[in-house]
């Protein structure tokens, strides 16, 4: 009993995905991706087409307009929405969320389930079908990485098992009343097809269990075969090829992308000489119809407007430089990072400035804010003197243009002229008299426009999209941002470290007996976990790599191996390789770090001994933590810095235990590296 295709659609289909999963193998990146939608607008979208046409699906197999395709139709109806709201309301019992993706997959195991089904069986059997059919296909959801294979689309555990109970329960709910519908009314009862097990027709349940075990084996077996048949043909393989499938399908056979634009798409950005007496740089947004192809002005202007975010301006007594911080990873290929430098170059620091009435300006919509006095941001750094000579020399000759060297050569920093707080200049308005030479010293102040604080109070959130944007669609000025971005330090990448075990923490399905460390809440946080973990990997090999005190690189593995420790840990041992192989890597970069302390040593730099004591000891508490995993490492300290305390780090008494739960521990010394203020940068990109 097969009213609407359940066995040569749903059943098929469904091995032959499993088949071609196997066949094709794991996406590159399988163990980080949670199998997020791409658009869940266009996923309910899709859901109320499908809804629409599964109606003619079922009903439709009557081949008539009669009773019978009526009731297929109600049937239908009703299974699909019993579907939707029992898997919502499972999804809801896990993780005290509703979902819409969880509406749009029950509603499409509801209606795979009653799919061969919805012409034999009642109205209120349909109800069972949709409840029934959508608990067993969440089960299979929640449990099918447990197979082995990567089944991105859901299409086994919902149409297989889905269209499975649906053949099973059609054997056991089918019934003579309904068969009879399609025919005239006085049609003998001996001529109806018999119903289902309800009916007396018990031995239809093994039919329909036989029709299941032939059809998988059939669609499983042949699919398989024609697969690897077809895959061993050089012109018809599979899978792309490893660059292809980094870069996407899109634009390996394409040359496109579907979200390859900025946001406003209707905008560009462009650069405008002021006539005004300050003469300073302004950046505008200009609305223009059409999009046009990029050229070489248009990379350079692109990439001074990025540079007026990231580059640092001057301000003599600031004492505490903040820094953008965060290791880049928006691009698609890995870039080496050179900062030429040896210090911190600064960053925008986004500070509470407020008005002598009082008032925060950050609070006011940009529309006021176009009206009042332009937004003063304080920053770190000094000018260069050639820096200074440009600023005289527009101060003295206001409406000189810019000469073209001066405005396309990147290898020199922007002038950048010192500003004052508004309530500096406030007080000075009141306090002192306008002479000539405070009307001299003012032409040299930088005026910011109504655009340039627009673009200064915006969130941060939506810079980083705007950066994003541009590296993706100016490839050719990557290299040149990469040179301003200022090298990371351990306050910046303890922030982010924080920020990202806060997220961790948040993505924990709620459980009022505490967090579970199952398979399924694995699946949940996967994709922070294994951002924390990669993020710890790569500073750890920026400090190691780039740090010109071992004290720094010290400090920073300390960190970094507290928040290994800190890692949940989960009750199947493959979850926990990942934090194994973290500390493989972060022994190796403690080794880095010791070998780089004793060379220096060598070269007539000195320690103290109560310095080098603290770094025995914390090694010896992170190897007595983790069981001996740092054992390596500790040789390596005993060959090279042991003869500085008199003993090896093995006989170095630990501290105490580290605190371990999946929350991050405001105790240990994370606190000691809080930021005291946000910041601009790629410690948000990095985020």
């Amino acid at each position: 009993m097969d009213y609407a295709g359940g066995t040569p659609v749903h059943i098929s289909s469904g091995l032959a995905a499993v088949a071609y999963a196997m066949v094709l193998g794991k996406r590159r990146d399988y163990h980080e991706n949670v199998n997020t939608p791409h658009n869940v607008s266009f996923v309910f979208l899709g859901l109320a087409l499908m809804w629409f046409g599964w109606f003619c699906f079922n009903a439709g197999s009557a081949l008539a307009a009669n009773a019978r395709s009526v009731h297929s139709l109600i049937c239908t109806h009703l299974s699909g929405c019993v579907g939707a709201m029992v898997w919502v309301l499972m999804d809801y019992h896990h993780t005290r969320k509703w979902s819409i993706i969880g509406l749009c997959t029950g509603a499409v195991a509801g209606l795979a389930t009653i799919t061969p089904g919805s012409g034999f069986v009642s109205t209120s059997s349909a109800l069972a079908f949709g409840a029934l059919g959508s608990i067993v296909c969440n089960i299979a959801v929640r449990y099918k990485h447990k197979l082995r294979f990567d089944d991105a689309l859901d299409v086994f555990a919902v149409h297989y098992i889905g269209g499975l109970v649906g053949l099973f329960l059609t054997g056991v709910f089918a019934q003579r009343s309904v068969i009879a519908l399609s025919y005239p009314e006085d049609t003998p009862l001996d001529q109806i097809q018999l119903g289902g097990w309800l009916d007396g027709n018990w031995i239809q349940v093994p039919v329909q269990l036989a029709a299941i075990a032939a059809v998988s084996i059939y669609s499983f077996v042949f699919t398989y075969v024609i697969l690897v048949i077809l895959n061993k043909i050089p012109f018809c393989r599979l899978r792309l090829d490893d660059e292809a499938e980094i870069i996407g399908t899109d634009w390996a056979e394409m040359g496109e992308r579907a979200y390859a634009y900025l946001p406003m798409e209707d905008e560009k950005i462009t650069r405008k000489s002021t006539s005004s007496s300050d003469d300073d740089e302004v950046v505008t947004i200009e609305n223009s119809s059409s999009t046009t192809a990029t050229s070489q002005p248009t990379r350079h202007r692109a990439l001074r407007s990025i540079q007026k975010l990231l580059q640092p301006h001057s301000h003599a007594h600031r004492r505490h430089p903040l820094v953008v911080t965060g290791m880049p990873d928006l691009i698609e290929e890995p870039v080496v990072l050179d900062y030429n430098q040896q210090k911190d170059l600064g960053a925008i620091r986004l500070t509470e400035i407020t008005e002598p009435t009082s008032g925060n300006l950050f609070q006011k919509t940009a529309a006021q804010m176009r009206e009042e006095q332009p937004l003063e941001i304080e920053v770190v750094g000094q000018p260069m003197q050639a820096e200074r000579k440009q600023q005289h020399e527009d101060s003295h000759h206001p409406s000189r243009k810019r000469r073209l060297s001066e405005d396309e050569d990147m290898s020199d920093a922007l002038s950048i002229n010192t500003t004052r707080s508004i309530v500096e200049k406030h007080q000075q308005r009141r306090n002192m008299k306008p002479t000539s030479d405070i009307k001299r010293h003012k032409t040299g102040i930088q005026r910011r426009s109504a655009n340039t604080a627009r673009l200064a109070a915006m969130e941060k959130d939506k810079l980083i999209d705007i950066i994003h944007s541009l590296l993706l669609n100016h490839p050719e000025v990557r290299e040149d941002i990469m040179t301003y971005i200022p090298a990371p330090t351990i306050t910046s990448a303890a922030a982010v470290l924080s920020d990202m075990e806060r997220r961790l923490a948040d993505s924990f399905p709620y459980n009022r007996h505490g967090p579970r460390r199952d398979d399924y809440t694995f699946s949940r946080v996967r994709e922070p976990l294994t951002g924390l973990i990669d993020t710890v990997a790569q500073y750890a090999h920026h400090f190691t790599s780039t740090a010109v005190f071992p004290t720094i690189c010290f400090s920073f593995l300390d960190l970094a191996t507290h928040v290994a420790h800190r890692l949940p840990t989960w009750e199947n041992e493959d979850h926990n390789q990942l934090r194994r192989e973290l500390y493989h890597e972060l022994n190796d970069y403690w080794k880095k770090a010791i070998v780089t302390a004793a060379s220096k040593m060598r070269e007539g730099e000195s320690y103290s001994p109560q310095t080098v004591s603290e770094w025995a000891k914390s090694l010896a508490q992170h190897n007595s933590f983790t069981e001996g995993m740092f054992t390596e490492a500790v040789h390596e300290f005993t060959k090279h810095l042991g003869f500085m305390i008199g003993l090896s780090v093995e006989s170095v008494d630990p501290p105490r235990d580290v605190p371990l739960c999946h929350l991050p521990s405001l105790e240990t010394d994370m606190t000691r590296f809080a930021p005291q203020s946000p910041v601009v940068g790629y410690a948000d990109v990095r985020r």
